[in-house]
């Protein structure tokens, strides 16, 4: 039995077992971030949106902005940031030349959570990959890259 599982192993392409790997190792990232978000009594989406709503500073980012950023649909948005604003992170400003124009700032509650919680992300994610040098981080970085420019150019590309 296990000789026809490894000869099915071998069997196989490198691209596959790639793809196999890489997917699994996203799952296994995804459950160890899923655990921290959880603590943070954030979701992943959640904390993302707060990031870049923080990083746009006082002036705010447009809510398409924010979509096209985090890759979701104007619906998702609209969802996420109703909930953001009802936990009191974000709030939306209209703008008054403009009332489809929609920005979100984040509140001063926002930033007192993201400023708490941004030292125990920072310290988490490097303790997450301390076992690769920074060369290796860099590679691999430049590697992931390099599928995602492909998988946008020849998959991605509506």
């Amino acid at each position: 039995m296990y000789e026809e599982s490894k000869e099915l192993d071998d069997n196989r392409s490198s691209s596959l077992r790639l793809l196999e790997v890489i997917s699994k190792t996203s799952n296994m990232v995804q459950k160890v971030l899923n655990k921290f978000y959880k603590e943070l009594m954030l979701s992943e989406t959640q904390f993302s949106a707060l990031y870049l709503v923080y990083l746009a500073g006082d002036d705010g980012i447009t809510l398409s902005t924010l979509g096209e950023k985090m890759n979701v649909t104007r619906a998702n948005i609209t969802t996420l940031v109703d909930r953001m604003v009802s936990r009191g992170l974000i709030e939306r400003i209209i703008n008054e030349n403009d009332r489809r124009s929609i920005k979100a700032v984040v509140t001063d509650n926002g930033k007192e959570i993201f400023n708490s919680i941004l030292p125990k992300y920072e310290e988490f994610t490097s303790v997450l990959l301390n076992f690769l040098t920074e060369s290796e981080k860099k590679r691999f970085n430049e590697l992931l890259l390099k599928i995602q420019e492909e998988l946008t150019k020849n998959y991605l590309n509506d």
